[in-house]
């Protein structure tokens, strides 16, 4: 009950630091992961809750964990930010760059890099000086995930073996092994 209390203390400083945000909590039931895949189930179904199919989920933090990809009648699955099929518009922001050194790009769950805990990011353009430790969070672009959720940080970069275009590698922020209550968010706004 303790921690549960802590937890919804979080969010209610994520979401006053967040406006907009309609959200509802949910318990890990088991998890899914495979040589292919890295999901978990959730006790949350559309006869329960209002969950549907592509909702972000995130910690208490304003960290993104995944997203909805089935729902049941009581339960759903989440497939993680290390799953193959994730992938949100993201931006790599560091605390002394400006709006317009931040970098737009892909970040997506990757086989290769998946059983090391690490995504990736990908079309980080060429004139944008990016480092270990940047921080990666969601874009809005698209309008499936909220501006501004914290993905990870990045851990290393790349040239493409065409040598055309660079990408990184991101270690999530937070240890998705660890995590037993979610937040579904249901509605959001972004800021124009």
């Amino acid at each position: 009950m303790a921690r549960e209390n802590a937890q919804l203390r979080e969010l209610l400083e994520f979401r006053e630091r967040q406006p907009g945000y309609d959200h509802e909590m949910a318990t890990l039931r088991s998890w899914n992961s495979d040589n292919w895949s890295s999901s978990f189930e959730i006790n949350k179904g559309h006869m329960n809750s209002g969950i549907a199919r592509g909702m972000g989920v995130a910690t208490e933090y304003g960290v993104l964990i995944g997203q909805v990809s089935e729902v049941g009648a009581t339960t759903s699955t989440v497939i993680t930010i290390l799953d193959t099929k994730f992938s949100a518009a993201a931006i790599v922001g560091r605390s002394d760059a400006t709006a317009e050194e931040d970098s737009p790009g892909t970040v997506k769950g990757n086989f290769s890099y998946m059983r090391s805990g690490l995504l990736t990011l990908d079309n980080i353009n060429d004139d944008l000086i990016v480092r270990r430790g940047d921080l990666v969070i969601t874009s809005g672009q698209g309008g499936v995930f909220p501006a501004g959720l914290i993905v990870g940080e990045i851990d290393d970069i790349f040239r493409h073996t065409s040598g055309i275009g660079r990408f990184a590698t991101v270690k999530p922020t937070y240890d998705i092994e660890s995590v037993s209550t979610v937040f579904i968010i249901l509605e959001f706004e972004n800021p124009e």
